[in-house]
């Protein structure tokens, strides 16, 4: 018989193109997925860049604002008994990094005159549980100066109501406080003005009302006296009448 290479040739070469087919098919789909893939990571990390950007101009923002306003904040843990600052507070309170951050340092900042009243306030606030709201005046060590702060914070709690930590924000009202103490200044001279331009009108009233009165006095007794000189000039034969009218007004 007859062997017939050429058709069993032609069904190899057929399996072979579907398996290659297959191979291509399977290779494309691979770099189409791969490709979809690497476009969607591509716009996820340019998305999270975005919101990195916003996020960072944000803060930036806010931390400017913050510093305009002379704002800082503050994180008080009361079981370490230590707290951390933000830089603007930092910068109001005059220290740097290397201050020790616990309670004691934190009264040593007050005034010495009003350390012992803050220390009552701070307990009081924790033992009913209050928010932290005070204005009170500091020495920074960093240049001497006494500043004027108004603070404003809360408490946090566990599940049982215990205190755990003290947050809140710092800000720096010197300069209102300049203000109020001289437009008290102001309000306080204005009314000793006035009170002495009210006296001063009653005195010069009551001056001229004696003034006044003296000068009528004297010219009533003046007309009085000359009525009665007129009254005793005058003849016998006036009618009595007219005497009687003489004699009624210079009286």
């Amino acid at each position: 018989g007859y062997i017939n290479v050429g058709l069993a040739e032609d069904d190899y070469l057929v399996e072979w193109r579907k398996e290659a087919y297959k191979l291509a098919l399977m290779a494309a789909l691979f770099c189409l997925a791969t490709t979809t893939m690497g476009l969607l990571l591509w716009k996820s990390w340019q998305r999270r860049e975005q919101e990195m950007a916003a996020v960072e101009a944000s803060r930036k923002s806010l931390h400017e604002a913050q510093q305009i306003a002379g704002l800082g904040h503050y994180s008080y843990d009361l079981r370490t008994n230590h707290w951390q600052s933000s830089d603007i507070l930092d910068g109001i309170f005059g220290i740097d990094s290397d201050y020790p951050r616990d309670k004691q340092h934190w009264l040593e900042l007050i005034v010495a005159d009003g350390r012992d009243e803050m220390q009552a306030y701070l307990k009081t606030i924790i033992e009913q549980r209050l928010p932290f709201d005070r204005e009170y005046r500091i020495v920074r060590p960093s240049d001497g100066q006494e500043r004027w702060l108004h603070g404003k914070g809360k408490l946090k709690l566990d599940a049982d109501g215990t205190p755990l930590a003290r947050v809140g924000t710092i800000q720096d009202v010197t300069e209102r406080k300049l203000a109020e103490t001289t437009a008290l200044g102001l309000t306080t001279r204005l009314q000793v003005m006035t009170r002495r331009h009210a006296g001063a009108q009653e005195s010069e009233r009551r001056s001229l009302a004696r003034e006044l009165h003296d000068r009528v006095s004297s010219s009533l007794t003046a007309i009085g006296l000359s009525l009665g000189l007129i009254e005793r000039e005058l003849p016998q034969d006036a009618s009595t009448s007219v005497k009687t009218r003489l004699s009624n007004t210079a009286a």
